[in-house]
């Protein structure tokens, strides 16, 4: 018994690296995005300037949401006056399971599945 399986051009086309390549930096830019707004919106708001602080940075393959506000890690991690309020390791927490979902969406949108 002889098996023949052909593959066409359209499936090389679809595992090439750029598809991949793109489909990890949206799952990067969107997974940041989410972290960020979900940062604004779990982080105490008393004036407005921590929430306000918040930005994010790309670097190739890795996104961060920083904030410059110069209490910010008294808050997030308190002092002897003050309970930690650690909001981006719960919005971490809240996202763990979504990242293989929108990498698998981007995968779809930028063609490779």
């Amino acid at each position: 018994m002889d098996v023949n399986v052909i593959i066409n051009d359209g499936f090389y086309k679809k595992l090439n690296e750029s598809n991949f390549r793109n489909a990890i930096v949206d799952t990067v830019r969107t997974t940041t995005t989410e972290a960020d707004e979900d940062c604004r919106r779990e982080c105490p708001v008393r004036t407005g300037n921590l929430r306000d602080s918040h930005y994010t940075v790309y670097e190739g393959d890795t996104g961060k949401v920083m904030n410059t506000a110069e209490y910010a890690n008294t808050v997030i991690y308190g002092n002897e006056t003050r309970s930690p309020n650690n909001y981006p390791q719960r919005v971490l927490n809240n996202m763990n399971g979504t990242y293989e979902e929108m990498f698998l969406k981007s995968l779809s949108q930028n063609g490779v599945l």
